[in-house]
């Protein structure tokens, strides 16, 4: 890697290889935003894990640390999902809502290709299903998923809209 964008998930770029991550606390907007050492990334600062791999028990996602939530009573994995919460209830079904974001556990499902946008590449984006699906740029500028439309996404800096399977 180059980028930490091109790390999936909570994975961030140190020394040209993508490694866990965990939020370090901070908001950003751009890498000048975090601390020397850490990473911006889906609007929040990323350090490096510690132990990052090492499952834990749980009963709930509260006993999941960093960029882990509770899935069968293991503390796997999981990724932001691009929405803000401030309770579990605000995110999908299944999903945590740690740090101010939704976070969604990563692999449980055996054809997902995807779990942010980010995950997508090109003009595609990630739908609730966990494919990428085409998608094409409106002429509105963003810096979140926020400053778009409704079922619009914020991709480089550029509201994009799916392209609809439908014909007339």
């Amino acid at each position: 890697c180059r980028y930490h964008t091109q790390c999936p998930g909570q994975a961030i770029c140190a020394l040209r290889i993508c490694i866990a991550a965990e939020p370090s606390g901070g908001v950003c907007q751009q890498q000048s935003d975090c601390l020397a050492g850490r990473a911006c990334k889906h609007g929040i600062c990323w350090q490096p894990a510690e132990n990052a791999n090492v499952p834990a028990r749980c009963t709930a996602h509260e006993d999941c640390k960093s960029q882990t939530v509770c899935k069968n009573n293991t503390c796997v994995v999981s990724s932001p999902i691009d929405r803000d919460c401030s309770k579990h209830s605000d995110c999908p079904t299944g999903d945590a809502c740690k740090f101010g974001i939704c976070w969604r556990a990563i692999g449980l499902k055996k054809d997902v290709e995807c779990v942010i946008t980010e995950d997508c590449v090109g003009r595609t984006l990630c739908d609730r299903k966990g494919s990428c699906r085409p998608a094409r740029p409106t002429s509105v500028a963003c810096d979140t998923d926020k400053n778009c439309g409704l079922l619009e996404r914020c991709k480089y800096n550029m509201c994009w809209r799916y392209i609809s399977n439908l014909t007339c």
